[in-house]
Order: structure tokens, then C-alpha cells, then sequence
């Protein structure tokens, strides 16, 4: 098959949601498929006329504004700006972090805008957010089969009406957890797969023995953006330091260390390499992941694949693998002393600690790329649709 993905825009750090999309391409093309992967260098609002593009903007900003942005909103905008002059700098650099997932035999196509003329023929198409589903929408038949892959409910990329009127858009929606599943049905939407992401367990595994971590150390992926809730997991680990001064934490992230949010006390690992991430998994015994607002987090499942005992929220749409008391431990979001009691928890019931991470471990390693992209694969083939 001719199987076409396209992006809002070209990432300059390593986000789950590219991350995603670019190993289905690289797996699609290793079983055989064509695939073309699309980034614009500028994405227009899909609106007609000039007075409908500058409306869409302008609300684009109202929205940025009101999510608390301020502070990013000129920052957003520069490294917008870098993106591009970087992707046509490294689109052929197979060191680039896109570039290792992409790898051989996948056609990444640059094009100015995504007007129908740039976007090759083909027998399937994927929207992969809100800023690319109606574009899809409106083209003709001959670019493929429309399809919209949701990953996330992107409450911070544009108002509320916008985001669900992109739902509502006919598109044949596939979906990456059981919640998002949910609301798109509340909304009456048809779901034509239900595809959990993927683990693959060359690059997170064990290597620590679970039972001989230092209990006291532990470890989060660090986001700027308030929706991660990464201000709510640093409350939570300065609580747990001043009844156990010798805690040890970790953070990770693509965005660089902010001494004014970030303790001094905290080991910071600014754009770590697969090898760095993995040993900093197994070199802890707890990750935290304090999220508000995502539909499959990512970095909680690699963390439990490393052995970590997971300490989450219920924002974090971990339901797809973390079983309260089972194989983690979950708190309401927004709730930082929750957060810090279940670490506390861990600390000092080490047989506890012992039994979620080796049942967290056990669970995730269903997750694997193989049964995502064989589903993907029905789907195109429309077979063993999901209602």
C-alpha cells in the first residue's frame, strides 16, 4: 500500500506524538508498504478567504494566552522559526533523532504548505492532529483513504469547538486509548480502530535487578507545558525530601534546566540519548508522572518496561496499564501531596515497591509494536473494525 502521514510541522525535540508516527512509518515500510511522510514548512489555517485565516489565528492566540502561555508564547514562536531552517538542514541527517526512527526506504517530503498539489497520491492518508485533519478532509479521493490518528486530546492546541469540531470531521478515526475512545463516542463518532501505542523492548528493558535499587531514588520526565503537571511533581518530590533529605531524583527532558522552577538538589539530563534514558530508568526504583491531561503517556510505560514502580495521576490516561494497587499507584490530578504520599508509600514498604514493579512489567510488555502495526494493518485492510 501507499500509505501517507502528515504533520502540522517538523519537531525539533523528540515528543511522543512524532515519535509515534514516525516508528508506524518506519515498521509500515520495513513490512513492505510506501510511505510518505509529510511536514510543511508553514501550516495556513483551513479557512477561506484571508478574513477566516486571520480570524483563525487570531483566536490560535486568544487560546495560547489563556492556557497560561505567556510565558512561552514568544519562545513558541522562535523555536517554530528554528524548525524549519533545521529541517531542511538535517531532513537528510539519519543521526537527527527523526531521522533514527525514520530510517531507510521512507520518503519525507518537505512542502511549502499542505495544499492539496504537495500531498502524492495514495491509498491511504493520515491526519495526526487537529491542525492536520482538515486538510485531510478536503482531499480528493485519489490521496487515499482519509484516515485521523488520535493521539491526544490537544485541549492546549486550540478552543474547545475547535478541537471537537476536527472529530466531527469524515474522517475514519483511530484511536490510541480506551478514554479517547470514549469521548468520541459520547460524541456519536464511529471508531474504526482502537490501537494502543507501543513499547519496543530493544530500547526499554531491564537491566538493574528491581529488588537491589536504591528505593530512594526516583525519577520524571520534566515539560514546561502545565498539562504535563511536571510544577505538581516537583511540589511532590520537595515534600518527600524534607522527610527523607537523602532522596535522590532524577529528571529528564528535551527542554533545557530551569534553575528558577527546577531544586538544586535535582540531577538534570537535558535531551539524553536512548542509551542515557535507558540507564536512568533502571537506575530508579519510582518514576512519577504527574500529568493533567493526556490519552497515553508514554514515558510511564518505559519506565515500568525498566522495572520503575509507577507513581501517577489519573490525568496521565495510564488506565491502559496501571491497575491501582496493582501496578502502580494513582492519584487525583492537580493533587501533589497525593503524589508524594503514594512516593512515600514505595519508600517504605519495599515489598509493595517490589510487587508493582514486577507486575507493572509484566503487563506492559504486552504493548508491543508488532500488535499495533498488524491492528493498523486490518484497519487499512478494513478488517476488524472496532466500534
Amino acid at each position: 500500500m501507499r500509505i501517507t502521514f502528515v504533520f502540522a510541522s517538523w519537531s525539533p525535540t523528540p515528543s511522543g506524538g512524532y515519535r509515534v508516527i514516525y516508528k508506524y512509518a518506519k515498521i509500515l515500510g520495513d513490512r513492505g508498504h510506501e510511505v510518505f511522510v509529510i511536514h510543511p514548512l508553514w501550516i495556513l489555517p483551513k479557512q477561506s478567504g484571508l478574513t477566516g485565516k486571520l480570524k483563525e489565528v487570531t483566536r490560535w492566540v486568544k487560546h495560547s494566552r489563556s492556557r497560561n502561555y505567556n510565558q512561552f508564547f514568544w519562545i513558541k514562536i522562535f523555536v517554530r522559526l528554528r524548525s524549519f531552517f533545521k529541517l531542511i538542514l538535517l531532513r537528510k541527517d539519519k543521526n537527527s533523532w527523526n531521522g533514527i526512527l525514520l530510517g531507510q526506504g521512507i520518503q519525507t517530503r518537505i512542502v511549502p504548505t499542505l495544499a492539496e498539489k504537495h500531498i502524492p497520491r495514495a491509498d491511504a492518508i493520515f491526519a495526526t492532529d487537529l491542525r492536520t485533519a482538515k486538510w485531510v478532509a478536503d482531499y480528493g479521493l485519489d490521496r487515499g483513504e482519509k484516515y485521523y490518528s488520535i493521539q491526544n486530546f490537544e485541549r492546549w492546541s486550540a478552543p474547545e469547538e475547535d478541537r471537537l469540531s476536527t472529530w466531527k470531521l469524515p474522517l475514519k478515526k483511530i484511536v490510541v486509548s480506551k478514554r479517547l475512545k470514549e469521548e468520541l463516542s459520547n460524541l456519536g463518532e464511529k471508531i474504526y480502530g482502537y490501537i494502543p501505542n507501543a513499547i519496543d523492548f530493544k530500547e526499554f528493558y531491564l537491566k538493574e535487578p528491581i529488588e537491589t535499587r536504591n528505593p530512594k531514588r526516583i525519577g520524571m520526565l520534566y515539560h514546561f507545558s502545565p498539562s504535563k503537571g511536571s510544577q505538581d511533581g516537583i511540589k511532590a518530590v520537595r515534600i518527600v525530601k524534607t522527610q527523607y533529605p537523602e532522596l535522590e531524583v532524577v529528571f529528564f527532558s528535551a527542554y533545557k534546566y530551569n534553575k528558577k522552577v527546577i531544586p538544586p538538589w535535582v540531577e538534570f539530563h537535558h535531551t539524553p540519548s536512548q542509551e542515557e534514558i535507558l540507564e536512568i530508568y533502571n537506575a530508579c526504583s519510582i518514576f512519577v508522572s504527574p500529568s493533567w491531561s493526556e490519552a497515553w503517556c508514554l514515558s510511564s510505560a518505559e519506565a515500568m518496561a525498566c522495572g520503575c514502580a509507577l507513581v501517577s495521576t489519573k490525568g496521565g490516561s495510564v488506565e491502559e496499564y496501571a491497575i491501582d494497587g496493582e501496578t502502580a499507584l494513582i492519584s487525583e490530578d492537580h493533587d501533589p501531596l497525593g503524589l508524594a504520599e503514594n512516593i512515600v508509600r514505595l519508600i517504605e514498604n519495599q515489598t509493595l515497591r517490589i510487587r508493582l514493579a514486577i507486575q507493572g512489567n509484566n503487563l506492559i510488555r504486552q504493548f508491543t509494536w508488532e500488535k499495533s502495526v498488524a491492528e493498523l494493518e486490518r484497519v487499512l485492510l478494513n478488517k476488524n473494525y472496532t466500534h
